[in-house]
C-alpha cells in the first residue's frame, strides 16, 4: 500500500484510487469471512494516505 500511495509521484487521486481498488477487491474477497476488526487498521492507514494526497 505505501509504494501505490506515494505522494510524490505526481498520480492524480483518481489514478491512485483505481490502482488500489483491485487490490482492496481481492483483500476483502480473500479475507470476508474473518472478523470486521480485520479491516480496521488497513482501512484507516488507507484514508490517511489519500487525505495527506488530496491535501498536497
Amino acid at each position: 500500500m505505501r509504494s501505490k500511495t506515494r505522494r510524490t509521484e505526481g498520480k492524480s487521486l483518481r489514478q491512485i484510487i483505481a490502482a488500489l481498488t483491485p487490490i482492496l477487491r481481492d483483500w476483502f474477497g480473500y479475507f470476508k469471512h474473518a472478523y470486521r476488526t480485520t479491516f480496521r487498521s488497513p482501512d484507516g492507514f488507507i484514508r490517511r494516505r489519500l487525505r495527506a494526497i488530496l491535501r498536497r
